[in-house]
């Protein structure tokens, strides 16, 4: 479980349509990013070209100055993605980095992103923060709601 001291960013790349998750680890002193994405050789861009561009949106955002935390990131070893999985990955990152390692048994294309799929979008549609009342959900939905 990541504690809270640790802020993380989930990075989205419009381009490329592609989530990153940026931890800023203020007690190792680095940027950690968690990035699913296969990056194959002599392929572009490649892992340092992509994230150098991150670097960039990230820093000219209000979020404090990348350079505060690293002068440069550190990479986290992390399983990576099939086709289009990255946010399922990335939120599984969340959940799963002490500021270190993954704890927790993430593979690489891990079969169980089919359960993971329906797990987010139960997280998404009934996060206590999210403003959609349960009374707005179609009627098949709602006896889904926590407390239904």
């Amino acid at each position: 479980m990541m504690p809270l001291f640790k802020p993380m960013v989930l990075a989205k790349d419009k381009k490329v349509n592609h989530f990153s998750l940026y931890v800023m680890n203020r007690y190792q002193s680095s940027v950690d990013i968690l990035d699913s994405l296969p990056y194959p050789k002599n392929h572009r861009p490649s892992k340092n070209t992509y994230h150098k561009d991150c670097e960039k949106i990230y820093n000219a955002s209000k979020q404090p100055k990348w350079e505060l935390f690293a002068k440069k990131p550190t990479f986290v070893k992390v399983p990576l993605q099939g086709a289009n999985e990255c946010g399922h990955y990335t939120l599984k990152y969340a959940e799963c980095y002490d500021g270190e390692k993954i704890i927790g048994n993430i593979r690489d294309n891990d079969p169980r992103i089919v359960d993971w799929n329906a797990e987010d979008l139960y997280r998404v549609v009934f996060n206590r923060n999210n403003q959609l009342l349960v009374t707005e959900l179609p009627k098949e939905f709602q006896p889904l709601a926590p407390g239904a």
